[in-house]
Parts: structure tokens; C-alpha cells; sequence
């Protein structure tokens, strides 16, 4: 920012380091050289695609990692045409000719990120005041690393997690001592970029919350260092600091939520998952199990002591239906809509021993009853009292 051009005049200047260019075109030329091999599924590509398709179907998923990388991948397999209907049955190995995934698009999304880290380490070096060549070997053994490379032509999502998490680093080391004059544009955007690289990187891995901690900590020696520059006002150092901190704490922290919300919005039906939801969102999902879904998320309620309830199985499967024939003389088995099951107890008591030589608790029954009855009703006490 020159301090003749005013903020609302936008300039270009465009310049272009040589050596960053040869980084970015050899890994560019190295990463995606052959993509399409091996043409079988690899490692945690089983993974990824299970939770594409899950995304393309709109089917409720959860997992150990943030959404939005996930999301990234399923959004380019839906562009490329993917219907999100193949399951890879073989998992590890199979043949992706047996299949309609796009998989050659993936690993290039992924192969690209992986490949713009050298340049970017390159750039970093520089920022951080190394001589131009050695940042040039820091970027080439990077580019030379095969665990990075093997990495990133696959479709995971380590690659997508590094590159804004390296980025984040690049902006804020930017906003160094002497570098850039505060409060003009570029400063601005730096300050913001950041902030947007960081959400990005911890709403793809966790992982990516290291790198918070590391801008973290940077901001704050930048902080504390500029306390001893005479040329700023305090007021101007505190605005500063102000603006850097929410930086890396709210535009983060708003990024992160924004995509478990997209990911909720996009995932409309009930999947696999829903044994691990709590039961308010369980109810929301079409096609839940739960009875009356739509109208049950409005009826749920606190359970104070003292309060008599009744406990009703909602999740059995088809397989699992209840063969009680109380009334069913002809011997059929009863429907899910008959299926309805309590907790049930009564005053009869277990037997000493079964007839297989079991011993039992010889305490009161407490079994699965088909039927509403008085003794369905269960009071909820404290477990001292």
C-alpha cells in the first residue's frame, strides 16, 4: 500500500517471481502426472466415497473430521455427473471400471492443493527472511516428499487441509513487522484472508486447529513486539490487536459453523448414522424411524422426578420384529404397526433355573409388552432415593 494511493483507489501491480512459478509448474507437473493410477481403490478412498454418496443421496452422515472437505469432494462428483449410487463392495482394491465414480476428477482436486504447497513453502521461507535459496531448497524437497505426493493423488482430505492452512500462515506472516503499513488495503486483506484460511483448514481436518494455535501465537509476538514501535499511537496499536485476535478467533469460528449448518441443510434424509443422534434430530430426519417423525421434534419435553412415563421401542427393524401372538391364532406374524413394544414389568418374579441349567436374578420380570397396560407406567426417581 503506497502512501500516495488512497484506500478506495485499486491498483495492480503484478509482478512475478520466477522461481515460485518453476515450483508451482513442476508440481503441478508432478502431482497429477498419471493421476489416473492406479486404477483401484485406495486406502481411505473407501471412506471419502461412502460420504460423497451420502451427500449426493441427502442421507444424514457423521464423522470423526469436520464436513466441509467432504463436502468439497461430493460437490465436484455431483458436477462431474455422479449419481452417488456406487458402493464400492470390494472396498481397498476395487476396480474403478466396476464403478461410476468420478475418481479421476477427485484425485485432481486433490492433487492440485498438493501441488501448490512447494511454491507456497517457498513464499513462506521468504517471509520469514530466509535467503532466496534456501526457501528455493525448502520448496524442492517438498516437492521431492513422497509421502505428501502419495497423499495428495488420492482423494483424502490431507492436501485440501494444508493448503489453507499454509496459506493462513503466508497472510499472517504478511502482517509481520515492516511489511505491510497498517490499516491499508492490503493489510485489510491480509487480515481477513487469514482468518477465512484458517476457518477453512480446521472446518477440513482438526489437524487444521494446530495451525490456529500456531497463528495464534504468532499474532500475539507481532502484538507484543509492535508495543515498542514509537511511530504508532497506542490507540492504533490496540485497534491492531483487536482486529488481528477476531481474525483468528471469529472468522473461524463462524466458518466452522457455517459448514456443520450447510451440512445439516444438504442431509435432509435418514441414514446409517441415526443410532448416534440425539433423538431431537433424529425426529427431524424424513424417513426416521421414529414414530410420527414430522410432529415429534414439537413434543419433546424435560422429564422432571417423580414424572410417570412410558418407554416405547422406536428403531426395531424388520428383522427384528416381535413374534408375541397374544390373539393371533392363525399364527402370522405381527406387523410393524402391531410391533408397537413397552417396557414392561409385573410382580412375577424370574424362575430359580431355566431348564438349559441357567440360574437367574429371581427378581421381578421387566420384559418388552406389545400391549398398553397399567403396569407400562414407570416413575422417574432419583437414583438415592
Amino acid at each position: 500500500c503506497p502512501p500516495s494511493h488512497p484506500l478506495w483507489l485499486w491498483t495492480l501491480d503484478f509482478k512475478v517471481d520466477i522461481t515460485a512459478l518453476l515450483l508451482l509448474l513442476a508440481g503441478v507437473s508432478v502431482f497429477v502426472w498419471r493421476i489416473d493410477l492406479p486404477k483401484n481403490v485406495v486406502f481411505d478412498e473407501v471412506l471419502s466415497n461412502s460420504y460423497i454418496n451420502f451427500y449426493i443421496r441427502g442421507q444424514m452422515s457423521l464423522d470423526t473430521e469436520p464436513p466441509l472437505g467432504k463436502m468439497i469432494l461430493a460437490a465436484v462428483a455431483y458436477c462431474n455427473g455422479y449419481d452417488g449410487q456406487s458402493v464400492l463392495t470390494a472396498k481397498v482394491g476395487q476396480e474403478y471400471s466396476t464403478t461410476t465414480i468420478p475418481y479421476i476428477t477427485l484425485r485432481l482436486v486433490t492433487a492440485l492443493c498438493g501441488a501448490c504447497l512447494p511454491a507456497l513453502v517457498y513464499a513462506i521461507c521468504l517471509q520469514v527472511g530466509l535467503y532466496p535459496m534456501a526457501s528455493a531448497l525448502a520448496g524442492t524437497f517438498l516437492l521431492l516428499d513422497t509421502a505428501l505426493l502419495t497423499q495428495s493423488r488420492h482423494y483424502m482430505l490431507d492436501s485440501m487441509m494444508l493448503l489453507p492452512a499454509l496459506l493462513a500462515v503466508y497472510c499472517t506472516l504478511r502482517l509481520g513487522l515492516d511489511k505491510t503499513r497498517p490499516f491499508c488495503r492490503a493489510w485489510f486483506t491480509n487480515v481477513i484472508l487469514a482468518g477465512v484460511f484458517l476457518g477453512i483448514a480446521v472446518s477440513i481436518k482438526y489437524t487444521g486447529f494446530l495451525t490456529l494455535l500456531l497463528v495464534g501465537a504468532v499474532t500475539l509476538h507481532d502484538i507484543w513486539y509492535k508495543l515498542a514501535d514509537k511511530t504508532q499511537s497506542l490507540i492504533s496499536l490496540v485497534i491492531q490487536a483487536v482486529l488481528r485476535l477476531q481474525s483468528v478467533s471469529s472468522i473461524p469460528l463462524t466458518i466452522y459453523l457455517l459448514s456443520f449448518y450447510v451440512h445439516f441443510a444438504v442431509l435432509p434424509m435418514s441414514g446409517p448414522h441415526d443410532h448416534i443422534l440425539p433423538e431431537v434430530i433424529k425426529a427431524t430426519l424424513v424417513g426416521s424411524k421414529l414414530p410420527a417423525n414430522q410432529n415429534m421434534y414439537n413434543h419433546l419435553f424435560e422429564v422432571a422426578y417423580g414424572t410417570q412415563v412410558t418407554l416405547k421401542q422406536a428403531n426395531r427393524s424388520m428383522d427384528d420384529l416381535l413374534r408375541y401372538r397374544p390373539g393371533n391364532r392363525d399364527g402370522r406374524e405381527l406387523t410393524r404397526e402391531q410391533c408397537q413394544c413397552w417396557l414392561h414389568s409385573h410382580e412375577d418374579v424370574y424362575p430359580v433355573s431355566y431348564d438349559d441349567g441357567r440360574n437367574s436374578s429371581q427378581q421381578e420380570q421387566v420384559t418388552c409388552y406389545p400391549f398398553m397396560d397399567s403396569n407400562n407406567w414407570w416413575i422417574v426417581k432419583k437414583p438415592d432415593r
